[in-house]
């Protein structure tokens, strides 16, 4: 079974990108977070609805 919230490490590793390029995604509402503590965790269905759009837009 795949995790509904992932790290923002995880997500940095799922697509290869930075700590300030997550952050810039997250804060642009182009993938969902949400805070349980003091932790800011990424909703994992977000991420590959975010992957899926941003190849079909790539075949425009």
């Amino acid at each position: 079974m795949k995790p509904q919230l992932i790290s923002i490490g995880q997500l940095c590793t799922q697509l290869g990108i930075g700590r300030t390029k997550a952050y810039e995604l997250l804060a642009d509402k182009k993938i969902s977070s949400m805070k349980i503590g003091s932790r800011k965790l990424v909703v994992y269905k977000s991420v590959i609805d975010f992957v899926e759009q941003t190849i079909i837009e790539g075949d425009r």
